[in-house]
């Protein structure tokens, strides 16, 4: 079990195009391989996650959207915010 949570995000509000770049900061340092990123079921391209630090790249969207952040990694899935 792990206490993994996030610390803060941003930005807050993405434009509809994507390819901003979207930094979440965790609580702790993970262990394990990132796989995957989703902002409200949307994929984000990871581009880097070192010493409890995401940085991904969002994908385009047709409209307007809110949900969680999910970290995906080698054999768990956390939901987080």
């Amino acid at each position: 079990c792990t206490s993994l949570r996030i610390v803060d995000f941003s930005p807050q509000l993405l434009p509809l195009r994507g390819q901003t770049i979207v930094t979440i900061s965790l609580n702790e340092h993970f262990k394990g391989n990132l796989r995957e990123v989703t902002l409200a079921d949307v994929p984000c391209a990871i581009l880097n996650a070192i010493d409890g630090l995401v940085r991904c790249r969002a994908t385009s969207i047709e409209a307007p959207r809110q949900g969680k952040i999910r970290l995906r990694f080698d054999n768990s899935v956390l939901l987080l915010s």
